[in-house]
């Protein structure tokens, strides 16, 4: 829903042992890809709000092609690359 809207969020991932790690697979995906921010730790709770308002404008633009608006193109892509 994030990407969707284009929403750059902060991320507070379960802890690994209570979901096998697929929250933090998940929060990772967009966060790898500079569209949000994991927050890790209670204790830098300020340090990531204030990264996420800053950096807020940079994310919107990177969670545009992870929207299921931006699917179409994306696999077009891949389907030329893969033909070349």
């Amino acid at each position: 829903e994030a990407a969707f809207h284009g929403v750059p969020g902060l991320l507070v991932p379960l802890p690994r042992d209570l979901d096998g790690g697929a929250q933090w697979a998940n929060a990772g995906f967009y966060a790898e890809r500079g569209a949000s921010v994991i927050l890790d730790g209670w204790e830098r709770f300020q340090a990531k709000l204030e990264q996420l308002i800053i950096q807020a404008p940079a994310m919107k633009n990177a969670l545009a092609p992870l929207s299921p608006a931006g699917a179409a193109r994306r696999l077009a892509e891949l389907v030329l690359e893969v033909a070349r």
